[in-house]
């Protein structure tokens, strides 16, 4: 299987050019245009061992005089999509009902070619499980539904629980029956208060009263109903707005609970049959990625062009990768394939393939952007300052041992996938880095060593600095990191002068990179011999060099001008850019910053822990607060390092020499989030 790393199926690090000649490859991987034309009966065959392979980025063919057609796979997609969304919504439901022990960095479940065969025959079964497991999980949602509407009917009943009549009651053919409400509390005597006119026969039985509401029962002799009813109706009596029963209220509330303990056990069979479902996991798993590999398939298949017998397919390819699957295809297919060079240089896809120090870097730039036609892959020139000025950011030996210890396991000896080791291992470096800045600063989890001792030993103990220590000489950390600032600047402008020169244009590379680069070392230069080292030669060596730089800049910095003028005032206007690299050179301060916060809040905390005192509970509080601040102390500032790392390879380092905008190179593939397909030997 091709990766960027190696650059083909086998692990083979050298390609050769049309000649013959052996050449070193290049860090960004070489591509090559492919065209395959093949039978129609062997198209599932040749993409299923394409997607395998993960070797060629598929491209849209174009319709040729109207001999090729295309195929409109939206429909056979859009099913595809409504099963994947059915299996991740029946593994979100099981994650939550049944959730299983994972293990941390777990690699994905790795499947041979006859277990995905046989699964693979299978897949609507499985999709039947899903669907199961999502019609269980409604039907006991609609049952704790209707379990909450009886407990709202029932709380509706209580307060004509007393009454020991049907709520439907009507009464007899000489008294009738009137059940209903009046606003606020009444009483059978405040009720005759208001209503002066209330037959003295009628009576009136007060249910149940609150501040809200009064439930009234009314007996009143028939002829008098009518009055009776429209007496009350002035003071706000109302029926019940909700429909009565024939039975009591007691016995309607009982009735309603016997079907709320139905309903709930129904919702509970229900749930005791998602979590049955547990063991089926790993065939929802398999649906999913079954399901987005067969999805992406047919997105593949609406980009070939088509005719009654054969098909079209075109895209790039790695170019030793393109060879060799040009020879399996002919070979076992009988295809035709040409593997060509790139028509539009700014169309081609870009991968980066570097050694183990270096790739751990390359997902950084692809955050970024991946390289334009003209430029060099950053990665090599910026592995080794990202690992140095992300330890100078966090600066604790402590904590970067911590940091190698984990991410050096899980990068170097898991079972984690790819990617994860890859980002484990440029935390490790990262972590190396931080283990030498804080041995030279003398931070180990602040002055943890010297407090513990003082405190608990009695003794004056501690690790000193090998170099010198920040938080009592601050402004040596700020000149050191300016520095740094500069000699990583001057590097940009390095890679940029060479990279001119590669794509032949030596003249350019002087101009818009060797001069400033004389600028700017003339004025660091200059800064020594006038500050550090005065009354000596360098300072005049800086300003003869300085002035070497800008004075070729001013002469050709407007060179695009057309007239004698323009290039005066392009050249002119050109210094103030000296502006801008003063600021990038700034930037470089937060190197001191976050250095300084490490160790003074590492310092800080240890000296909260010593606070409550000594003895068995002291060194309790102590243990407590030294984990607690420190893990949050490492979060944090871990947090800030990368962030602020990244921001300076982005904003400072690649405005350089890096124009970015290239386009990732994104293969056919298996992107699979659960299973692995198991490797095939590549016998051909």
């Amino acid at each position: 299987m091709y990766t960027a790393k190696t650059g083909d199926f086998s692990h083979s690090t050298k390609t050769t050019n049309c000649k013959g000649k052996v050449v070193a490859q290049l860090a960004i991987v070489q591509m090559k245009r492919i065209h395959i034309v093949a039978l129609q009966t062997d198209r599932k065959a040749i993409l299923e061992r394409i997607q395998r392979w993960e070797t060629v980025e598929v491209r849209w063919v174009e319709k040729e005089d109207g001999h090729l057609s295309k195929m409109d796979t939206s429909r056979q997609t859009a099913v595809f999509e409504r099963g994947i969304q059915t299996a991740k919504s029946a593994l979100d439901i099981l994650d939550e009902k049944a959730a299983e022990k994972k293990e941390l960095f777990a690699p994905r479940r790795q499947v041979d070619e006859q277990q995905y065969r046989r699964s693979a025959e299978r897949w609507k079964e499985y999709l039947g499980v899903a669907q199961d497991i999502l019609a269980s999980v409604k039907e006991a949602e609609e049952h704790r539904a209707a379990a909450v509407k009886l407990e709202a009917q029932i709380e509706t009943l209580r307060p004509w629980e007393r009454l020991d009549v049907p709520m439907k009651e009507k009464g007899s053919s000489h008294a009738a029956v009137m059940i209903g409400t009046l606003p606020g509390e009444e009483t059978p005597e405040s009720i005759r208060e208001k209503l002066p006119g209330l037959p003295e026969e009628t009576y009136l039985e007060v249910v149940s009263s609150s501040r809200e509401q009064t439930c009234l029962f009314v007996i009143s002799y028939r002829p008098q109903a009518e009055r009776t009813e429209s007496l009350l109706r002035t003071i706000g009596f109302a029926r019940p707005g909700w429909s009565l029963s024939h039975l009591t209220c007691r016995d309607k509330i009982e009735r309603l609970a016997g079907q709320i303990k139905e309903h709930r056990e129904k919702a509970e069979q229900c749930e005791r049959f998602v979590v049955e479902h547990r063991e089926d996991r790993r065939k929802l798993e398999f649906l999913f990625d079954y399901l987005t590999m067969r999805r992406e398939k047919y997105e593949v298949l609406e980009r070939l062009g088509l005719t009654d017998h054969v098909f079209v397919l075109e895209g790039y390819a790695p170019a030793k990768a393109a060879q060799k699957m040009a020879a399996v295809l002919e070979k076992q297919y009988g295809a035709y394939v040409e593997v060509l060079e790139p028509d539009d240089p700014e169309d081609v896809p870009k991968a980066f393939q570097n050694g183990p120090f270096v790739s751990p870097v390359e997902g950084v730039t692809a955050s970024y952007s991946m390289p334009g036609p003209d430029d060099l892959d950053p990665n090599p020139v910026m592995a080794f300052f990202y690992y140095l000025l992300f330890g100078m950011m966090l600066s604790d030996a402590g904590y970067g041992l911590l940091i190698s210890i984990f991410t050096g396991y899980v990068g170097f000896f898991s079972k984690a996938e790819r990617r994860t080791k890859n980002t484990m291992r440029m935390y490790f470096y990262c972590g190396l880095s931080t283990v030498f800045w804080g041995a030279l600063y003398g931070s180990w989890f602040g002055n943890a060593v010297g407090a513990i001792a003082e405190h608990f030993l009695g003794s004056s103990f501690a690790i000193l600095p090998i170099w010198f220590d920040p938080s009592q000489d601050p402004m040596t950390l700020l000149v050191f990191s300016i520095a740094v600032g500069i000699v990583h600047i001057l590097l940009g402008l390095g890679v940029k002068f060479y990279n001119l020169c590669r794509l032949g244009k030596p003249l350019d590379a002087v101009f818009d990179a060797g001069f400033w680069m004389l600028a700017i070392a003339g004025l660091s230069v200059m800064a020594v011999g006038m500050v550090a080292l005065p009354g000596t030669v360098l300072g005049n060596v800086g300003i003869g060099v300085a002035i070497v730089g800008f004075f070729g800049l001013l002469c050709t910095q407007g060179r695009d001008k057309k007239s004698i003028f323009g290039k005066i005032i392009g050249g002119v206007m050109s210094l103030y850019d000296i502006t801008g690299f003063f600021s990038d050179i700034l930037s470089y301060s937060r190197l001191m910053a976050l250095g300084l916060t490490t160790g003074i809040i590492a310092t800080t905390i240890n000296t909260l822990g010593t606070l409550p005192g000594k003895g068995i509970l002291g060194a309790i509080a102590f243990a407590v607060i030294f984990l607690a601040g420190h893990a949050m102390n490492l979060a944090i500032n871990m947090l800030g390092a990368y962030v602020h790392c990244n921001r300076l390879h982005y904003v400072e380092f690649f405005k350089q020499f890096y124009e970015g905008g290239g386009k990732p190179f994104t293969p056919f593939a298996a992107n699979t989030q659960y299973i692995r397909l198991k490797e095939e030997q590549q016998n051909d």
